[in-house]
């Protein structure tokens, strides 16, 4: 009965700060406003949380842990196979286990953290954990790269997933699918592949 009412009134709180993030920037909002918001005394949330950096960062951590539990059943279901040089990465991934798929649920909430409003730290957070799961993925080939090359590749794959999503979130009518085929296929072929194949004939 406890932990239900404490998940409770900390999801008051989170929905609250979340709330008031939509029309002001988080530096700004003060503990009084949440917790008018919320509807709760100034102990009661001092009981669950620091301060607002900590709820923000409680906030943060919950959809990063979600994040990664969810990709570490994507990587179970990919080591299962061997993958060769020529694999492709939809013989290994069902098309419900790309990241968009994972993210889709969260758009408002990410809109909200990763917008003009939300903490640089936010943005930050995500892309460190996108850079660990990059490197997972590109571990399960077991390739020889040089550390600048590795570096590279997971700012460059991060920052480019990063793209995408900021796109999606300003465009949320789109669906994951579409999100992670035009991802995968500018992932696999390039830039220039990818517009190679949508040129038009004589």
């Amino acid at each position: 009965m406890y932990e239900k009412k404490r998940r409770e009134t900390e999801k008051r709180i989170e929905t609250s700060l979340l709330q008031l993030m939509k029309n002001q920037t988080f530096e700004t909002i003060s503990i009084r406003q949440l917790i008018d918001l919320a509807e709760v005394n100034r102990s009661t949330f001092y009981r669950h949380y620091l301060d607002k950096y900590d709820l923000l960062e409680k906030i943060e951590n919950r959809l990063l842990d979600d994040l990664q539990a969810y990709y570490q059943e994507v990587l179970e279901s990919a080591c299962l196979f061997k993958l060769e040089k020529d694999f492709k990465v939809e013989d290994y991934i069902h098309e419900k286990q790309n990241l968009f798929h994972f993210f889709e649920p969260y758009l408002e909430d990410l809109a909200i953290l990763l917008g003009p409003n939300g903490s640089p730290t936010s943005s930050w957070r995500l892309q460190e954990v996108l850079r660990e799961i990059f490197l997972q993925s590109i571990s399960l080939t077991d390739p020889y790269l040089e550390e600048v090359e590795v570096d590279l590749l997971l700012n460059h794959q991060a920052a480019s997933f990063m793209g995408t999503l900021t796109y999606w979130l300003g465009h949320p009518h789109y669906k994951s699918q579409q999100m992670s085929e035009f991802h995968s296929k500018v992932t696999a072929v390039g830039i220039a592949g990818f517009v190679r194949e949508h040129m038009r004939g004589d």
